[in-house]
């Protein structure tokens, strides 16, 4: 899969567009059920139900009539996916704490000194 640097502007428009094309040739226009699971990376329908309902998941997704399930624009998922990319690698790790810092982790999960 194309992924170009994303540290710049340019970078990640180019890789946003190729993402567009290349969800569109394969989906269409618009893309639900478990194709719509898979592509988000959810690992079951209902995670990806239960996200919907609880209004966690941040991409616009809408109903068809007399289709089943939520459905959402090929664009809009792409635009979703490069967000997501761009939060995860813009994070901070979180830093480990003092009382676990040069300490080991033992079999059974027991700590040593």
């Amino acid at each position: 899969m194309y992924a170009p640097s994303t540290s710049s502007s340019a970078g990640r428009e180019s890789f946003r567009t190729h993402l567009r094309l290349t969800l569109a040739a394969q989906h269409g226009e618009m893309i639900g059920g478990d194709r719509l699971r898979h592509t988000l990376g959810f690992t079951s329908i209902s995670g990806l139900n239960m996200a919907i309902a609880r209004n966690t998941l941040e991409l616009p997704t809408f109903r068809v009539a007399g289709r089943r399930g939520r459905f959402a624009l090929t664009q809009d998922v792409a635009d979703w996916l490069v967000l997501q990319r761009d939060q995860s690698q813009h994070q901070k790790p979180l830093p480990v704490p003092m009382q676990f810092r040069n300490s080991k982790v033992k079999a059974g999960g027991h700590m040593s000194g």
